[in-house]
């Protein structure tokens, strides 16, 4: 139990530790900077929050949403193990830099401290074994340079008064003040350099006890105030490889100081003397550092631009028509990998064949053939291609068949407007049987539709093959389509003053009839079969497939059995082929008389093409119930199903 409490103990210490660590550690972020709002609210110190890398240029102000920050200091340990910091640029608007802010920066190789700092804190500059160079714009310096024991070349502005403690063993020291700044035991480790100090003014200093002690003092340092730093660029871009030269102009220098260079990301771009190498795609700022004084150039390195180029930006096909698109890009010397994408594919079908895209138009529609690099570097290239949609495609699947006559139908009979936009076919502003005629009309010219209806081999003795739905149905338990005998559009209304073969009576018979009585003005033709044209079966599937005779719908009676059952939740009649057990549905669909729909799952009534001679008002029908199946005659103005036969395939 101890064992426990201790361990317990343990952990929560450690939380208590690292929570503050784990927290967040600044207020808000800007351009890659952290900070955290000072007590005054109206300034902000710079902290530690990321892996700072080449030169920082810190601003003088800030914003954070609609506000405006001073920096006015740099936090503990702000920049500390950043060994990836080259150069850091202190505005004057820092009044103080935190304990250890650059320790362990050991890629610093330069610093300038702005007379506004007064206050530095311990070994800021602890283990920063790569700064050789230290400017001091202050007044009471002591101790500025924290730990920098690394500093070869010490420059003290004028304003110097004091560099207590700086523990430093510079090989070159320019002090540009006529009064040598305060020293003390351990501001200079070594004596062994040269001292730079202003022309007429050596006496002071081989007369100061510290300061006279260098072995070498010339008079030959001269100060400059206002030192302007210009360069030829105030922007660049490059291509990667690229080089570039910037000149840096400055009016006036102090003696001993020149021009440093820097780059704020050096794996964008490289700066060497003023001389620029493009490294990789991206932005950066090269500064010239002279001082306390800068000027930047902004650089934009971006890769060499490769355009993608189609010989076509659009395409107009037709159904089944074939194209293809050939792309290049410029310059044409560099090696590409083209790839392709369509918006699309069951508009277009594309592929890509022996440096070309191969197209093929299969439904109506638009599809973008977008052409990139396969590493993504290129502009690409697009080509709109539109598959027109043919005259009388109501359903937009490419194809003029009996669906776009169902879709109509749908929408006279059931106001379902799914298809409202392309029903009006022969766009005269209505959607009405005229346009179901357009239709048949070119299902009639052009027969082979692509669509092949299912059918079953019940083995009868005939030969005859079965549909395995009604006409006009989308499955083997669709109602499908009701026709009147002898009509091949299904309709609203059901009666003699519809139907297509009397003038609105029994008596007024003009085609199919073999009586005069029943005849229009005496008319007989003594026809007794439909003909193609009148055929449901014919005309909405083509020639293979007609309507029954009803010795062959006695023929499936007498070679199957037959059950009442349901199949999908539908009513109707299941045969069964005694000869190789194959079935074959029938759904009790009802039928039609005037505008009302009798019988509906109760009844099923399936036209033949046959008339009745005797009475030829009359024509022949299958029909059947729950408790039987039989054949009858039936005034021709009925709307009945129609299943279709089609001969034997040789």
């Amino acid at each position: 139990m101890k064992e426990k409490n201790t361990f317990k103990s343990f952990i929560l210490a450690l939380i208590a530790v690292l929570l503050p660590q784990l927290a967040s550690a600044y207020d808000f972020m800007a351009n890659g900077l952290c900070y955290n709002f000072n007590t005054d609210s109206t300034n902000v110190t710079l902290t530690s929050g990321g892996n700072y890398t080449d030169a920082v240029i810190i601003p003088s102000d800030v914003k954070c949403g609609d506000t405006t920050y001073t920096v006015t200091a740099i936090g503990d340990k702000a920049f500390n193990d950043c060994v990836g910091l080259t150069a850091v640029i202190i505005p004057n608007t820092v009044v103080s830099i935190g304990d250890s802010a650059f320790m362990n920066c050991s890629g610093l190789t330069s610093v300038a401290i702005p007379s506004s700092v007064t206050a530095m804190g311990n070994d800021v500059f602890y283990g920063c074994s790569s700064l050789q160079s230290m400017l001091l714009f202050g007044t009471n310096c002591d101790y500025f340079t924290s730990g920098a024991s690394s500093v070869q070349s010490l420059f003290l502005a004028p304003s110097v008064t004091s560099i207590k403690g700086l523990g430093v063993s510079p090989s070159q020291v320019y002090s540009y003040g006529a009064v040598p700044p305060v020293c003390d035991d351990i501001t200079f480790n070594s004596y062994s350099g040269t001292l730079h100090v202003p022309n007429q003014g050596l006496a002071p200093y081989l007369a100061d006890d510290y300061w006279g002690n260098f072995n070498s003092i010339n008079d030959d340092a001269v100060w400059a105030d206002n030192v302007a730093i210009t360069l030829s660029e105030d922007s660049v871009s490059l291509m990667i490889g690229d080089t570039a030269q910037l000149t840096a102009s400055l009016d006036t220098a102090p003696t001993g100081m020149t021009t440093k260079w820097f780059s704020t990301n050096s794996s964008v771009v490289e700066v060497t003397d003023g001389v620029l190498t493009a490294k990789a795609v991206g932005e950066a700022d090269v500064v010239a550092v002279c001082g306390e004084h800068f000027a930047i150039c902004h650089v934009t390195v971006e890769d060499e631009i490769v355009t993608i180029e189609l010989d076509h930006t659009s395409l107009t096909l037709n159904m089944d028509e074939t194209a293809i698109i050939i792309p290049s890009h410029t310059p044409s010397t560099i090696p590409l990998d083209y790839t392709f994408t369509c918006s699309d594919s069951d508009v277009v079908l594309a592929e890509w064949e022996d440096g070309v895209i191969k197209l093929l138009a299969t439904k109506p529609g638009i599809a973008v053939i977008t052409v990139s690099s396969s590493d993504g570097n290129a502009v690409p290239a697009i080509c709109e291609v539109t598959v027109n949609r043919p005259f009388g495609d109501v359903n937009v699947d490419g194809r003029v068949t009996t669906s776009d006559v169902t879709c109509i139908y749908n929408y006279l009979l059931n106001d379902d407007d799914t298809y409202l936009a392309t029903s009006d076919v022969n766009g005269d502003g209505f959607i009405t049987s005229t346009d179901i005629t357009i239709l048949y009309d070119i299902l009639m010219n052009n027969p082979s539709s692509d669509i092949e209806y299912d059918y079953v081999d019940l083995g009868l003795p005939s030969g005859t093959l079965w549909a395995t739905m009604n006409i006009g149905a989308s499955s083997p338990e669709d109602n499908g389509y009701y026709f009147a005998w002898g009509e091949t559009l299904p309709k609203e209304s059901y009666d003699l003053s519809t139907y297509q073969w009397c003038n609105g009576t029994t008596k007024t018979i003009t085609k199919y009839c073999t009586k005069i009585s029943y005849g229009y003005n005496g008319f007989v033709d003594n026809k007794t079969e439909l003909d193609p044209e009148d055929d449901a079966a014919t005309v909405n599937w083509g020639p293979e497939w007609r309507m029954p005779t009803i010795e062959q719908m006695q023929e499936l009676k007498d070679n199957c059995s037959s059950e009442w059952t349901t199949r999908n939740g539908v009513y109707g009649r299941l045969l069964t082929s005694n000869h190789n057990g194959v079935t074959l549905f029938f759904p009790a669909a009802g039928y039609y008389y005037g505008s009302d729909l009798i019988g509906g799952e109760v009844y099923g009534n399936y036209w033949s093409r046959m008339l009745n001679t005797s009475s030829p008002d009359y024509a022949f029908y299958m029909t059947f119930k729950s408790d039987y199946l039989a054949f009858g005659i039936c005034p021709r103005q009925y709307g009945f199903s129609v299943r279709a036969v089609r001969v034997p395939l040789k």
